[in-house]
């Protein structure tokens, strides 16, 4: 029993993983459906939809907003990879009662960590700032067509 459980918690483990990014995928997906089905209800109906509505500005800014957090992504990213790469190597080292294969798996996932670290150390100056949203002006008004009486 003891040997199956060392193959069963990391399936549950990848399982749960995989069933986690489903879920935020589907989310999405359907969160884009929804808007964009009000957007073609707003258009039928004769309504012209708001500009932040628009999806070629919604998603500059969606990308704009993501540049800023870019970095820190990759950073929390990096620590998550090396935390990774030292359990593996405890991990195996223990297993296989030899330190130096748990040196190589593990060392080369912590260094593949290492290197998301730097990625996002060197990646921090290079973030624009975001670009402030201003509404488009109103139309001019049209002049009256008759003069006033008075």
């Amino acid at each position: 029993m003891g040997e199956n459980i060392a193959f069963i918690i990391p399936a549950i483990v990848l399982l749960g993983g995989f069933g986690f990014v489903y879920a935020g995928i589907y989310s999405r997906m359907k969160a884009r459906e929804l808007a964009h089905r009000e957007r073609l209800a707003m258009i039928e109906r004769g309504l012209v939809p708001p500009p932040e509505s628009d999806p070629k500005q919604l998603y500059a800014s969606v990308l704009v907003a993501r540049a800023g957090t870019r970095s820190s992504r990759q950073r929390s990213a990096g620590v998550l990879i090396v935390g990774l790469g030292l359990g593996l190597m405890m991990i195996i080292s223990f297993v296989a009662n030899d330190p130096q294969i748990g040196l190589g798996v593990g060392g080369a996932v912590t260094i593949f960590g290492a290197a998301m670290l730097v990625n996002a150390h060197l990646g921090r100056d290079e973030t624009p700032a975001p670009a402030p949203f201003s509404p488009p002006p109103p139309p001019p008004t049209a002049p009256p067509s008759e003069p006033p009486r008075g």
